[in-house]
């Protein structure tokens, strides 16, 4: 049978799951009027950790005192749904706000081979675990991390523990780290609001984790906060995937990780990292050397293995040497000539539009004022916050009426914020919108967190009335929330808000007529009668589809005129001769085709192939930017609109012919414009060819008559 010396982290089957080796303290209830401080990592491992620190029965003379009964027992806080021993765990009155993976905090000391005599003495007996809390309390991915990597530690513990930044011990709170949260915003001095801007990451939620049971795409990390600091006897690793989030920290204010060593020999001079030869990947050493229980699939060959392997076995069998290698595991459009519109002017820019305007889909708010970002995008969009924090958002912020900033505001829509998540205006749907056509009783607002945001080359604009909000009431307190609600943040965050910030949510009716009467500058937003769509000025990355591949672009791309592949797109890195393919140097963006009245019909985006814009399919055009395309015909072969036949046209499932245009169009876009049908592109062309035919045929019977 294991001795308590040899238990050091509990059973294997019912391990210990505090963080262990970390300074500070924890406050624990004795009793309902009894604290007492503990260490911070108090139930991290097998410890007496009640004697001489219990203040009630644990001091030298009293009952059972110093050394003696149930003080001198080994406990430690374990997971009652990962404990199969056979004394079952009971809840602790220690931490009656802790939990664990949202799970309440238990306490054993079976697990460490001690005997439970203390809970014999209570009047009020510790439970056993419910059979069913288990599955009640399944893992919410948005506090405790994704199935496949948990946040680890116990949350809800108070007090503090010493973070180590730049040298220096810096107070945290005793349970940081323990759940998704923005950690460092309230307690890292680089995200003190009174600095000039603050860093992006500083909103950005993370978590510790157990590096040996976490197999998401991107790697975890060391932790440098905690160096010593240790869960079931492995190094502490963090993670902002497991969160949600995109780690912005680690490849600028830790030079030393592991992740940020880009060859071998730098590598090999961490003593924390190790070197993947296979993937060309530094690595912490955990993941090769003690990860010796695998709990989840890291990498999946091409083959169907029946056994899943973790992250310890690809890392170990890469790192061995001498060992054998494992199997390894839009755009844009044609050669049509433009002529542009005469009419340059806004009023007349409304007479080539069509009179009536296309239904909409709820959530893209009212026809009379409709949501203008584009939907369905991968990637993160960032958000300004009181001037001066960037916050990431989905990429799609703002696209169609939702509560966007529910459980994304760091300062007032959190769980233990005010009005706090799921209440108040944080709860409240809004979306962008263009003032220049929204018609409803609330005008929209100015957005400040798109400062230099715009569509169509007009500032960025936001409105909750569009989407069912409470129009006046939810605009001020929304107003008021985002630039004063920072009182409940923290200290380092005071309700100071610059008066130009405070006054740019307002609506300028002067300046808004004056705006609304200018015509967009057509090299940068699209051709009269075929308007650019999206929001320009957003900071973040977006996920293209490039030959089966995602490829990031800037979050604002196609939104507005501009060669957005020459920057971006693989093929258009400069090889050694300088050469690029010339599509790269063409400028295009996504248009709305049911209000394209251009002469070259504009393209089903294979970039994006699952966005929308306000319900309808996302389509490209350079015939609008004055580009020609050289790229869809060779790139974009099943792009409905070059099919020539009606023949190769039925050959696409997504396409359909149209007799009446002799054109070939996407049957999602024929149903979604409805009777405001893409513009028939070719009768003008078309027409012209036959006034020729007719001329020579009866030029041929003139001569025949001769």
């Amino acid at each position: 049978m294991p001795t308590q010396t040899e238990l050091k982290f509990g059973a294997p089957s019912c391990p210990c799951v505090a963080i262990d080796n970390i300074t500070g303290n924890t406050v624990v209830m004795v009793n309902s009027t009894t604290k007492a401080y503990y260490p911070a990592d108090l139930g991290a491992h097998c410890s007496a950790w009640d004697d001489d620190r219990e203040p009630l029965s644990c001091k030298q003379g009293q009952k059972p005192g110093k050394n003696h009964g149930w003080c001198a027992q080994e406990w430690c806080f374990v997971d009652p749904c990962n404990c199969n021993i056979d004394v079952e765990p009971k809840t602790s009155s220690y931490l009656p706000d802790g939990v664990y993976q949202g799970k309440p905090i238990y306490y054993s000391y079976a697990t460490c081979a001690g005997k439970d005599t203390w809970n014999d003495e209570q009047e009020v007996k510790m439970k056993t675990a419910d059979k069913s809390l288990c599955k009640k309390h399944s893992n919410d991915s948005n506090n405790w991390g994704k199935d496949d990597c948990k946040c680890i530690g116990i949350n809800g513990e108070t007090g503090s523990t010493n973070f180590s930044l730049d040298g220096r011990n810096v107070p945290f709170p005793a349970d940081a780290g323990t759940s998704c949260k923005a950690w460092d915003l309230e307690s890292n001095p680089s995200c003190s609001a009174h600095t000039s801007e603050i860093p992006i990451w500083c909103a950005q939620k993370w978590c510790y984790i157990d590096p040996c049971s976490c197999s998401l795409p991107e790697v975890p990390k060391v932790s440098s906060y905690l160096r010593d600091a240790s869960h079931d006897g492995r190094t502490i690793y963090y993670s902002y995937d497991t969160c949600g989030s995109a780690d912005h920290w680690t490849a600028k204010h830790s030079k030393n990780a592991c992740v940020n060593q880009k060859s071998s020999a730098a590598c090999m001079k961490q003593d924390t990292c190790g070197w993947n030869v296979e993937k060309g990947l530094c690595v912490g050493k955990e993941l090769i050397d003690d990860c010796k229980h695998p709990k989840h699939l890291y990498d999946k060959p091409p083959a169907k293995p029946k056994k899943k392997h973790g992250w310890w076995w690809w890392f170990s069998h890469m790192w061995q040497p001498g060992h054998n290698k494992t199997p390894a595991h839009g755009h844009k459009t044609s050669e049509h000539s433009y002529q542009a519109a005469p009419e340059s002017a806004r009023e007349k820019e409304h007479k080539l539009a069509p009179n009536h305007k296309v239904p909409l889909p709820a959530k893209y708010g009212s026809p009379e004022c409709p949501c203008i970002g584009i939907d369905n995008l991968n990637g993160s969009s960032s958000m300004l916050i009181l001037g001066k924090l960037r916050v990431d958002y989905p990429a799609d912020v703002g696209s169609h009426c939702a509560p966007w900033d529910d459980g994304h505001q760091p300062l007032s829509c959190m769980e233990d914020k005010e009005p706090g998540k799921g209440k108040g205006w944080c709860a409240q749907p809004w979306c962008f919108v263009d003032p220049c056509n929204c018609d409803i009783a609330v005008k929209p607002s100015i957005s400040s967190y798109l400062p230099d945001g715009s569509f169509q080359g007009r500032p960025a604009y936001y409105s909750h009335a569009t989407c069912g909000g409470h129009g006046d009431s939810v605009t001020s307190a929304v107003n008021k929330h985002r630039h004063q609600g920072a009182k409940t943040a923290g200290a380092n965050w005071p309700s100071i808000v610059p008066r130009e910030i405070k006054e740019s949510h307002h609506s300028d009716d002067s300046r808004e007529h004056a705006m609304c009467k200018e015509s967009p500058a057509e090299s940068l937003n699209g051709r009269t009668g075929c308007r650019c769509v999206g929001l320009g000025g957003a900071l973040g990355l977006v996920n293209f589809t490039v030959a089966g591949r995602h490829v990031a672009y800037p979050a604002d791309a196609g939104s507005s005129c501009k060669a957005w592949d020459l920057s971006n797109h693989p093929q258009c890195h400069h090889h050694g001769d300088g050469e690029v393919p010339e599509w790269c140097q063409q400028q295009w963006c996504y248009v709305d085709p049911c209000s394209c009245t251009v002469d070259v019909p504009p393209r089903a985006s294979s970039y994006l192939p699952g966005a929308v814009w306000q319900g309808r399919p996302l389509y490209y055009s350079y015939d609008t930017c004055g580009s020609t395309d050289t790229w869809t015909t060779k790139h974009h072969k099943h792009a409905c609109a070059i099919q020539k036949s009606s023949e190769d046209c039925s050959m696409l499932d997504k396409c359909t012919w149209d007799n009446n245009t002799a054109l070939c169009q996407g049957r999602e876009l024929a149903k979604k414009c409805g009777a405001q049908k893409v513009k028939s592109f070719a009768p003008r062309a078309r027409a012209s060819l036959w006034s020729v035919l007719a001329s020579l045929s009866a030029l041929a019977l003139a001569w025949c008559m001769f």
